[in-house]
């Protein structure tokens, strides 16, 4: 039995096989298909998005807030006043996303007063901020002043890391300057009531130079996906001002995780998320309010290794070379496309189940490319076949035809329809078949009267 045409033998398969395998590790390494992986991540991240927990409640600074409580910054007498409140009612613990780096210099009792109601609760979490002190120059920390750094129960940084597309897919559960020793605020808040969880108990992708940092560097550590609820801002949220007049049911905050920050128009940056049409994105609390729904319900998704994802990709691109010696795979491309619909599957059971994401947009690539290689090789031999005779591999009827109706429309001068004239040229050598097509005058038998328009365009 003859091994079909499309089939490439065994040796071939073997070099196409390393050629795909070198192909799609030069893609990953070089970082070259980033932009399609972050585009495929947000199509397939909302099959996977789970609801916003109702353990999570929003104390938000919005316009009513403004509007009642006066311009901002506020008093910190409105804030010891906000957690007295939020204590009295039995909050599970409460985030102020605010910052507090610098001391009140015309309300000092102010920030006693803060700092002894923070103390009181014992359970509130202030952020550490990353911030650049000159334009893309390196990032330093923003702690709290003493005062509120000692009357807390734990400090989070709140550092946001876009891609480089502006959009904000990930988290960092460790940050810090010279080593990752802040854990994120989120993280810091749904760990209050557990012992602190070491290094090795956080997921993540795991940062491999930590040892060689600058003491003036910020590190970040045990990188994640977030999968952001749906939507995005759906968490319950009361206004500020509600809370602290007392308007808002105590069933709706009681034993919940409370956050507090801006979410009024043109206080504080907006984070852009994935599948954002336009429009205003996340305020900075909406986002934590996402991480902490993440790492409460345990639906982290780590990104796969490095190695991990070059040995999938290799044996990915490679099993269509394995696939095409069954009797049901012979034409290569059949193969290739059901590698694809595997990846696809792949990539979304990975990310539903183990919560691994495998930027799989190298393989989809190569292979895609590969099928379409093949497709086009099958249609030009399917086509050659078409225009051959089996038993000679000379021209037929049909290449002929094609020929000679090709040359016709690309000449000005009369067309002749006769085609036996030219028959016996054709099929006799490929080298005369140039020669006996170009248009009707070059055809003889019809000079001599077998096609009336050719009789007709030599009169004329």
């Amino acid at each position: 039995m003859t091994t079909s045409p499309s089939t490439p033998k065994p040796r071939s398969r073997l070099l196409i096989a390393l050629g795909a395998a070198a192909i799609v590790a030069c893609l990953i390494l070089t970082g070259l298909v980033t932009r399609m992986d972050q585009w495929l991540y947000d199509q397939l991240g909302p099959l996977v998005s789970q609801e916003a927990d109702n353990r999570i409640v929003v104390v938000a600074i919005d316009e009513k807030s403004l509007s009642e409580l006066g311009r901002w910054p506020w008093s910190r007498r409105q804030h010891a006043r906000l957690i007295d409140e939020l204590g009295r009612i039995g909050v599970r613990g409460i985030g102020l996303d605010l910052l507090l780096s610098e001391p009140a210099l015309f309300d000092p009792e102010g920030d006693a007063l803060l700092a002894r109601a923070m103390g009181r609760h014992g359970k509130v979490v202030l952020p550490v901020l990353a911030e650049a002190t000159q334009v893309n120059g390196p990032l330093v920390e923003l702690l709290p002043i003493p005062e509120f750094s000692a009357s807390v129960a734990s400090l989070g940084h709140v550092d946001l890391a876009a891609d480089d597309d502006g959009v904000v897919r990930s988290a960092y559960l460790r940050a810090g300057q010279g080593s990752p020793r802040w854990p994120a605020l989120a993280l810091a808040l749904s760990q209050l009531d557990q012992p602190l969880a070491q290094n090795d108990d956080l997921p993540g992708e795991r940062l491999s130079d930590q040892a060689q940092a600058s003491p003036q560097r910020w590190v970040r550590d045990h990188r994640v996906l977030v999968p952001y609820a749906n939507p995005p801002g759906g968490f319950a949220q009361v206004s500020y001002t509600d809370v602290i007049h007392q308007r808002v049911p105590a069933s709706l905050l009681q034993g919940r995780w409370v956050l507090v920050g801006t979410t009024a128009m043109g206080m504080g940056d907006t984070v852009k998320v994935p599948g954002q049409r336009g429009g205003r994105g996340l305020t900075g609390v909406e986002y934590e309010a996402n991480v902490l729904n993440m790492l409460i319900q345990g639906s982290a998704i780590t990104p796969m290794s490095l190695g991990g994802q070059l040995l999938l990709s290799i044996l990915l691109v490679s099993l269509p070379m394995l696939l095409c010696g069954f009797a049901a795979f012979r034409q290569i491309w059949r193969p290739a496309l059901a590698t694809i619909a595997l990846t696809l599957l792949l990539s979304l059971l990975l990310l539903q189940f183990a919560r691994i994401w495998f930027p799989a947009s190298a393989t989809l690539l190569v292979l895609a490319i590969g099928a379409s290689v093949w497709v086009y090789r099958l249609i030009r031999r399917t086509q050659r076949a078409a225009q051959t005779d089996p038993l000679t591999g000379l021209a037929n009827r049909n290449k002929f035809n094609h020929a000679l109706e090709r040359n016709c429309a690309r000449s000005s001068a009369p067309t002749c329809r006769c085609r036996c004239c030219c028959w016996t040229s054709i099929t006799s050598s490929s080298s005369t078949t140039a020669r006996a097509m170009p248009a009707a005058t070059r055809c003889c038998a019809c000079w001599r009267g077998c096609c009336a328009d050719a009789r007709a365009a030599r009169a004329t």
